[in-house]
């Protein structure tokens, strides 16, 4: 941000010896996945979800910190359009996403997860036992933590307080709950770090059983699930 004020409002050169410190260290700090990541330094007040960005709950700033970083390094690149010659977004969106697409997220109807039947013979003989050993504390229950419950096929699909679903039927890689019980995000590790002690992790195995379960697509369209050793 300091870079790009520096430069739009204080006119200094993007080949500036001293701008050039700046992006010197942006490309020091960057991770290998092209993010930046910047610590949160607020209390939370809304409840925390995962949008998918690096950084577990440090991730909303980082998010934002990442754009000011791009927008600093891309000041480096001089331009080759007039800045009046490039279309609004309005216009780009209607040339490449026709009017008789699905609406986009966010605007229009909100998309509804997919469906399954509350009673699954096999989430309850194969999955819930697993759920049951490592997150029953926080996430079975009356109260369930972040209003996320893991002892139903309709939990899982429902999600918690941020109304994205934990699972996307046939789509493991996709499912925000692999990447929970897998470690992928920091801080937002299934079962937390911290109580593991009394809630061990998922094993490899286990992993691998809940994986092929959510990847068992044609299924999940019928209304019910498998066994993940077919």
């Amino acid at each position: 941000m300091t870079l790009f004020v520096l430069h739009e409002v204080g006119g200094v050169a993007a080949k500036d010896e001293h701008y050039r410190r700046g992006v010197d260290f942006l490309l020091r700090t960057q991770f290998t996945d092209g993010s930046w990541r910047v610590p949160s330094r607020t209390w939370p007040v809304l409840p925390h979800f995962d949008s998918g960005f690096p950084h577990g709950k440090d991730q909303w700033i980082s998010a934002a910190g990442t754009a000011w970083a791009v927008i600093a390094l891309l000041n480096e690149i001089e331009p080759t359009a007039e800045q009046k010659g490039i279309p609004k977004a309005q216009l780009l969106m209607a040339k490449y996403y026709p009017a008789n697409s699905p609406p986009l997220r966010g605007s229009g109807d909100p998309v509804k997860p997919a469906t399954a039947t509350a009673v699954d013979e096999v989430f309850t003989r194969e999955i819930l036992p697993i759920f049951q050993k490592s997150c029953a504390a926080c996430h079975i229950g009356d109260k369930p933590q972040g209003d996320f419950k893991l002892d139903s096929v309709v939990g899982l699909l429902k999600g918690g307080q941020s109304g994205e679903p934990a699972v996307v039927p046939g789509k493991p890689e996709a499912s925000p709950l692999i990447r929970y019980v897998t470690d992928q995000l920091q801080d937002l590790e299934m079962p937390p770090l911290a109580e593991r002690s009394k809630y061990p992790a998922l094993t490899k195995d286990e992993v691998e059983k809940l994986t092929a379960w959510i990847g068992q697509e044609s299924n999940w369209h019928q209304g019910k699930s498998v066994p993940a050793s077919q």
